[in-house]
């Protein structure tokens, strides 16, 4: 039997990388179909060149802002089944929905990696929606087997350069390690590694940190928990700010919840440093965590996912929107636990 031809799309924006080192350990888990990969600049190269016919495949799967790969004229003309991706969550999420109105309305199915950006897909309209995390490796992204308690080191990893820093809290990071006197480490754009030198440098850290206000399902977030590094994240921002707990609130907390502030990223710092036994106990849930997020168990996902798209038309959005995927009251339940999570208020040892 011949296998059916998929081509992944990848941006080679900043973090493109991510997204073909996240897309190659799928493709490796799905023997039953043939992939191949291209870089969306190469992508769009040979659409205004040779035109759609020219990809000779049975389904591409834009991997990023599929808004960089198909818009305006050439989305009218595209012929072959496709898989689009909401790329984002959190703050971004409405701004990257709409740009990628045009393929939406097109594509075969839709990636998304948190509830927000299922939930907004489906009040677009939107029906063949697939939430799918990063999977990892935790054979190579392992803990180390001993713990340096002396270690200052506190890492970010990713693309920081202007609004994109912001974004991440980058300068709420570097106040706290200031303020605290620990050493501020960063992976970006003019510092890169490897996808083979990251578990060493993770590894390097006593804690890797995220506050960000825009993330999908962070990969360097995915990895450093199976590293065991306790991650300082934002409540309710992507897929580890919704489904993991607070681990200076809860016995079995995976990650370390903190506001967009120095001074809070700095007292939950303090917390750990005087609370060893809490730190330890997040290296371990976070661990943990990480095993359930194997490639083993994500690749299925994208296998139901494929499947969907082979099987069904495109998915137009009907014109009552969520009416046709939600009732309201569901809709204002979702919205209620939204409101309710962001008000909850930490527990911790810290008595002051």
């Amino acid at each position: 039997m011949t296998k059916k031809k998929i081509l992944i799309v990848v941006g080679n924006t900043p973090g493109g990388w991510c997204w073909f080192s996240t897309t190659s350990s799928m493709a490796y888990g799905l023997p039953e179909y043939s992939f191949a990969f291209m870089q969306h600049q190469k992508f769009i190269k040979q659409l205004k060149a040779k035109g759609p016919s020219s990809f000779e495949y049975d389904l591409i799967f834009f991997r990023g802002y599929s808004n960089l790969y198909l818009n305006g004229d050439n989305i009218i003309s595209f012929n072959i089944p496709f898989i689009s991706s909401l790329a984002t969550g959190g703050a971004n999420l409405p701004m990257r929905l709409n740009e990628m109105e045009s393929t939406a309305k097109k594509a075969r199915a839709i990636m998304v990696q948190n509830e927000y950006a299922k939930y907004e897909a489906r009040l677009a309209g939107y029906k063949n929606v697939h939430l799918i995390p990063n999977g990892v490796n935790t054979e190579i992204f392992k803990p180390s087997k001993t713990i340096d308690e002396n270690n200052l080191n506190i890492g970010c990893a990713g693309n920081v350069r202007g609004v994109r820093g912001a974004l991440k809290g980058v300068n709420f990071i570097k106040s706290a390690c200031e303020d605290t006197g620990h050493k501020y480490q960063e992976v970006n754009l003019d510092n890169r590694k490897t996808h083979e030198e990251m578990p060493n440098w993770y590894r390097s850290l006593k804690y890797y940190m995220q506050p960000s206000e825009a993330e999908e399902a962070s990969n360097s977030v995915t990895e450093a928990m199976s590293c065991g590094i306790p991650c300082f994240i934002c409540r309710n921002v992507g897929y580890h700010g919704e489904v993991c707990r607070c681990g200076t609130e809860y016995e079995d907390g995976q990650v370390v919840f903190v506001d967009r502030s120095a001074g809070d990223i700095a007292r939950k710092i303090l917390i750990l440093e005087g609370n060893p036994y809490i730190a330890n106990r997040i290296r371990r849930n976070a661990r943990q965590f990480s095993l359930s997020h194997k490639w083993k168990h994500i690749v299925p996902l994208f296998r139901e996912m494929f499947k969907s798209a082979f099987d069904n038309k495109a998915i137009q959005p009907s014109s009552s929107g969520i009416q046709m995927m939600l009732t309201t009251q569901e809709y204002m339940e979702y919205q209620s636990l939204k409101k309710e999570k962001l008000q909850l208020k930490e527990i911790t040892n810290d008595k002051d």
